[in-house]
């Protein structure tokens, strides 16, 4: 049998050949990647909160009736997954290895005092809401028919459950504000003072003042430099911001998200004498 590809038209259009399924499959695949994504993500931030570095250690009950922990339940997956390891890419964040099902139960069941926060209904309300989400799922996921109907359950649906969640994102990835100089907290007095020529500090945090961004500068020493004649090449030190959180324990369990923007000149233009 010969499949067709998509053939693309101009930078935004791709002509779909007419054996392809209808266009509302591809909406409703879009809407569904992007709530059990961020679904993904709000699981990690709450229970990384709440649990510190045993947050892969909370209980739950997996999709086979079977009550085991977050990190079990991914390893086990982990290691089935290696059979066919030359498929698709790896994947090692346990969070990923987690069914919407399972996200469901961790939400709406074992652990709902610690996200009940982020909803703007009921238990009952939001578990009915992320079921309708899941069935339409898992038509999609077991190529049974959906409706164009479904677009707006999955629509509507989305906004009420993920209307909080979407608060918290920009809470937790977003702090512009400056922490006051003046601050008393433990953290800021111990912290403030630290630095170097080449480490800076500097602390902002989010416009609710629960969420702090600790923002690193390293100012990279050269090492080395050759003349090339045209120029000159700079070789000079880096820094592993993974390593951090691996010789740290008190930074890797109360670290949420960790970045690295690396702004590096390699060339300089020489001057004209």
């Amino acid at each position: 049998m010969k499949w067709k590809k998509a053939e693309k038209k101009d930078e935004n259009t791709f002509k779909i050949p007419e054996r392809w399924v209808w266009l509302h499959y591809y909406e409703a695949f879009n809407l569904l990647f992007r709530i059990e994504n961020a679904l993904r993500v709000f699981v990690y931030i709450v229970l990384k909160n709440e649990f510190k570095d045993k947050w892969v250690d909370v209980q739950v009950m997996s999709e086979d009736a079977n009550e085991g922990t977050i990190g079990s339940i991914a390893r086990k997956r982990m290691s089935q997954s290696k059979s066919f390891g030359y498929l698709g890419e790896s994947v090692s964040c346990p969070i990923m290895h987690l069914t919407s099902g399972e996200l469901t139960r961790l939400i709406t069941d074992t652990q709902w005092k610690h996200f009940k926060d982020h909803f703007s209904g009921s238990r009952d309300i939001m578990r009915n809401k992320l079921d309708e989400i899941a069935a339409i799922r898992n038509s999609l996921a077991h190529f049974r028919p959906i409706k164009v109907e479904d677009l707006e359950v999955l629509s509507q649906n989305s906004r009420h459950v993920l209307v909080g969640i979407e608060d918290l994102f920009a809470q937790v990835l977003q702090q512009n504000d400056i922490v006051p100089t003046n601050t008393e907290s433990r953290w800021y007095r111990e912290l403030r003072t630290l630095g170097t020529e080449e480490v800076k500090l500097s602390f902002h945090q989010s416009i609710d003042e629960k969420w702090l961004r600790i923002l690193l500068t390293y100012d990279c020493p050269v090492a080395n430099y050759v003349d090339k004649g045209w120029g000159m090449e700079y070789y000079v030190l880096s820094l592993s911001s993974s390593a951090i959180i691996s010789l740290y324990q008190a930074i890797r369990d109360n670290i949420i998200h960790l970045y690295q923007n690396s702004t590096i000149w390699h060339y300089l233009r020489k001057t004209s004498p």
